[in-house]
């Protein structure tokens, strides 16, 4: 007669942490391969909460002087799948929200830990299942956004996160229905289950998180090899070879010098009302004005699809902000297309500075897209100067 093979919770978590951990090491060790990179980090950050998930747990669930555990564990689990969120964010250009999850993640950890040993194992556990089912969702709807749709490895993501949502929500309706010590509970929500489970997703999020950045690592190769034929301007290598030099002299010099992106808002509106070849002809003009307004012989690139970035050698913040006030106010007085009736668009700007960001291009092209972002989300058609890192 066969017997069925049992395992208790302390085997379940050990083996749970072993093979997170591996998938930690691996993908923490893809993501340092890759260079700076934001959204590698953030889901780094996912994959090592996961890690002190487990062993929180594992030691708690052991040794019961060390109940500190259980809000270490809860708290690093609603960190993990914010994490993930918040690189979803970063990885369509959308600002991160990382303080809404780690606000979230210390108030989850902080019910267990004011309860204290008396607390017991379940302690503040509806609150952690609310927040991962909200994080969950967040997330895989994050992963059906125009840019991550685009990759055919985001699908899979968002399929995994929404089911992890899906699950933790029903894991608080039973702990609210039926309570954690039941039959029920036990068999299809327990710990044990969910230690399975956490084994499944760490493992098809890892294959799909590297497998989704190495698609975003080729297109991004093969864009930025190849010169934009349609508004005749730098590709982004051809961007860094030419401004690079710029960048040293200026440093050896102690030479102000500025960064520049500009987005045309809403042309994907301007598309849908008018035609994709109104929409390119808009491009066309926007950089017309974008040469015309700077400076004779300012480098110029088109980074993706309305983003543009031009360099500004021997210019502050305050003057680089002044040119593209020109270029904003132009734009808004004067028909890019057409006479007097014509389409007139706005465009957003960040702007950051050598005196406040350094003279490394990688520093000065991240935080002036993370100053436009902030000009979307503050309503468009203005301009943000990046601020120093406090």
């Amino acid at each position: 007669m066969i017997r069925p093979i049992t395992l208790d919770l302390p085997t379940l978590f050990i083996a749970s942490a072993l093979v997170v951990t591996l998938a930690a090491v691996l993908f923490v060790i893809d993501s340092l391969g890759r260079g700076e990179d934001t959204v590698g980090r953030l889901w780094s950050l996912a994959y090592v909460s996961a890690t002190t998930t487990t062993f929180a747990y594992l030691l708690s669930s052991v040794y019961t002087q060390m109940w500190w555990g259980i809000p270490l564990g809860n708290g690093a689990a609603v960190l993990g799948f914010g994490a993930i969120w918040a690189g979803a964010r970063r990885f369509n250009d959308r600002t991160m929200l990382l303080w809404v999850v780690l606000v979230v993640a210390a108030g989850v950890a902080a019910v267990p830990l004011l309860e204290g040993p008396s607390g017991g194992y379940w302690a503040g556990s509806d609150l952690m299942f609310w927040a991962m089912s909200a994080f969950g969702v967040l997330a895989g709807v994050e992963c059906l956004r125009p840019r991550l749709l685009s990759f055919n490895n985001a699908r899979f993501l968002s399929v995994l996160m929404l089911l992890s949502g899906v699950y933790y929500l029903g894991r608080v309706i039973a702990f609210y229905l039926v309570g954690p010590n039941s039959a029920v509970f036990t068999t299809y929500f327990g710990s044990g289950v969910t230690a399975l489970m956490l084994v499944a997703f760490v493992t098809g999020g890892a294959i799909s998180m590297v497998s989704l950045r190495g698609e975003d690592s080729r297109q991004t190769f093969t864009n930025r090899r190849r010169a934009d034929v349609l508004t005749e301007t730098a590709s982004p290598d051809q961007f860094t070879d030419v401004v690079t030099p710029m960048l040293v002299a200026a440093r050896e010099s102690a030479w102000p010098i500025a960064l520049v992106v500009a987005d045309i808002d809403e042309l994907a509106g301007i598309n849908a009302a008018f035609g994709r070849a109104y929409g390119d002809q808009v491009l066309v003009r926007f950089v017309d004005v974008l040469r015309s307004t700077t400076p004779p012989g300012t480098p110029l690139c088109r980074l993706v699809a309305n983003r543009f970035v031009f360099l500004l050698p021997d210019a502050t913040a305050t003057e680089a902000a002044t040119l593209a006030e020109r270029i904003r106010l132009y734009l808004i007085e004067t028909p890019l297309i057409g006479d007097g009736a014509g389409v007139r668009v706005t465009a957003s700007f960040g702007v950051a500075d050598s005196a406040t960001i350094g003279y490394s291009l990688r520093w000065l092209q991240d935080s002036a897209v993370e100053a436009l972002i902030a000009s979307k989300k503050a309503g468009r058609n203005r301009i943000v100067v990046a601020a120093a890192e406090s």
